[in-house]
């Protein structure tokens, strides 16, 4: 008996997949620094912070709802 993948990884989706994972990381990890820009334009402390996130997310609720959520509605879609 063999096993055979589930996922076949071979081809040349990899390099899309892998730059997607790379972008995904550095917005993660670079989104503080975002907060904090924003936040010194406007003079807004750090404990509003997540009210800003609130704010600049309502536009994406508007025109992309189907982005919000568990995202699975999103692998769905694809």
């Amino acid at each position: 008996m063999s096993l055979e993948p589930i996922l076949d990884l071979s081809g040349d989706g990899n390099f899309f997949l892998g730059l997607s994972g790379f972008l995904y990381e550095k917005a993660v990890l670079n989104v503080g620094k975002v907060y904090d820009w924003i936040g010194q334009k406007i003079h807004l402390n750090k404990v509003y912070y997540p009210i800003l996130a609130f704010l600049l997310i309502i536009p994406v609720g508007i025109f992309l709802p189907q982005i919000l959520g568990g995202g699975n509605q999103v692998v769905f879609i694809l």
